[in-house]
């Protein structure tokens, strides 16, 4: 039932002739087959299913080679189209064979991108699993974190825990989050003296300052985004002023919730500021990925334990999410987060 709903959910993303129903179909239905002989009846048998000539079956059984195109910020590998990320840092260029069997897997793996489904990839060992996704990542402007996984790894390595650490490493990150939501809040050209002292605190380490500021600053955001929207509210319906048509609706209260984390983030960071050490959690790989969007390659899967890999489950629902169980917090995952292993 559940690959059915797959198939029916990929006709509707990957509109198209009988042929593309073909193509869906086997990638859905028939790609759990290990062994080849066994895996081409199937194929054929669904051809004929679905009312495919055999010899166009026999075709894309043994020469069906999708072009890979990049045009812009556009990567069409075959049927799937991926949006490129030219913000993201260029990552080295691996070499890759650029083999029809090659581009064939490109094409079913970028096919589970575009439609955000995790990807389970079985083979041998040595035979490009890993490569596949790295080139598919690179060709894609996009992050991706290889974790190995082992017999010894455990649920902590994934998520994360709580890991004695020094207090400045605490206020850098609280600095990070700061400045990223405070660039996309105010503009940093005309406050850039706040900014300047915000610095100077941070680098003498004297976190009460520091609260001081990031207390005043927030409240100066909450203010702003309270004016503007009550702005949009009466300018509903008009055409958006040059001054806020970055804002809208949706940016402000996203801004909102972003501004109430970083004050439970900075309410923390300030009940442990006497301490040269403190204990915090630290998010593993997968959680990092989940939460900015990376995308993430869980290497060796089949050598982690059950009670490992229970903690992947979440990823596997409709409402994708990770359960951090030390905190007791659910972390929602970024829309173009990806998950391969």
């Amino acid at each position: 039932t559940r690959d059915l709903v797959r198939w029916c959910t990929r006709l509707r993303a990957f509109s198209g002739d009988g042929f593309a129903r073909f193509q869906e179909a086997v990638d859905t239905f028939t790609l759990r087959e290990p062994d080849y002989e066994r895996w081409r009846v199937l194929v054929q048998r669904v051809g004929a299913v679905l009312g495919v000539a055999a010899a166009r079956v026999d075709q894309y059984i043994d020469q069906h080679s999708p072009g890979v195109v990049k045009t812009g910020r556009t990567l069409k590998i075959g049927r799937a189209a991926l949006t490129v990320d030219k913000a993201a840092p260029a990552g080295e260029q691996m070499p890759f064979a650029d083999t029809h069997h090659s581009r064939r897997l490109l094409e079913r793996i970028a096919a589970c991108v575009r439609l955000g489904e995790p990807a389970l990839l079985m083979g041998e060992t040595g035979t490009g699993k890993t490569t596949v996704v790295q080139h598919l990542a690179a060709l894609a402007g996009r992050t991706l974190s290889v974790f190995n996984l082992s017999q010894q790894s455990d649920a902590s390595d994934l998520l994360g825990g709580f890991r004695p650490v020094d207090i400045g490493l605490i206020a850098l990150r609280l600095r990070e989050s700061f400045d990223a939501l405070f660039a996309r809040t105010v503009s940093v050209r005309k406050n850039a003296a706040f900014l300047d002292k915000a610095r100077a605190a941070f680098g003498k380490r004297d976190w009460k300052r520091l609260i001081g500021l990031y207390r005043a600053a927030l409240k100066n955001a909450r203010q702003m985004l309270v004016a503007a929207r009550e702005q949009l509210n009466e300018t509903q319906g008009e055409p958006p002023s040059t001054k806020r048509a970055r804002l809208t609706a949706a940016s402000v209260g996203e801004l909102a919730e972003e501004w109430d984390a970083f004050e439970r983030h900075l309410s923390e960071f300030e009940a442990m500021r006497g301490a040269k050490m403190a204990f915090s959690f630290v998010e593993g790989a997968l959680v990092k990925a989940a939460r900015t969007g990376a995308w993430i390659l869980l290497d060796e899967v089949n050598l982690a334990s059950p009670e490992t890999l229970a903690c992947l489950g979440g990823l596997l629902q409709r409402e994708r999410s990770l359960l951090l169980a030390e905190t007791g917090t659910r972390v929602a995952c970024h829309p173009e987060f990806r998950l391969f292993a």
